[in-house]
């Protein structure tokens, strides 16, 4: 049997010494995805009051933010972008569009679309609002 090196440096002469020995995990609090997820809630802490104000939901503006940045999308490529499942997105597009935020449109797929120009200081966090917000309570980064 050849020799293999471990991640320590160290030989073993076959896999059967590595499989009875594991690199310990990390503890879980201070895992990535748990680090990510309370860098995000800092972040949002920071928007959630503005949100209420304007009656919308992080949800409704993950997919009012998104449909600034385009002039027609599919609702597949809506739930995409906003990382929403599309089940959940055609219950979450209700509301905007009862609201007039947004107007779904039948074309070669439903179309969701930002109504017009002016209504989107309506939406809510319009997002010169929120780039504001966001400029402003965090730090630059590179």
């Amino acid at each position: 049997m050849a020799d293999e090196k471990s991640r320590d440096g160290s030989r073993s002469h076959s896999g059967e010494a590595e499989q009875g020995r594991r690199t310990p995990m990390r503890e879980f609090s201070r895992s990535l995805p748990m680090s990510l997820l309370r860098a995000r809630e800092a972040v949002m802490r920071q928007f959630r009051p503005s949100l209420r104000n304007h009656g919308l939901t992080e949800q409704q503006w993950r997919i009012l933010r998104a449909l600034t940045a385009v002039d027609n999308i599919e609702v597949t490529e809506l739930a995409r972008t906003a990382f929403l499942l599309g089940p959940s997105l055609s219950r979450i597009l209700r509301d905007p569009e009862a609201r007039h935020l947004i107007e779904r449109r039948p074309a070669k797929a439903a179309l969701p679309l930002p109504r017009a120009p002016p209504a989107r200081k309506r939406r809510g966090c319009a997002p010169g609002d929120c780039s504001a917000t966001g400029r402003q309570r965090l730090p630059a980064s590179g």
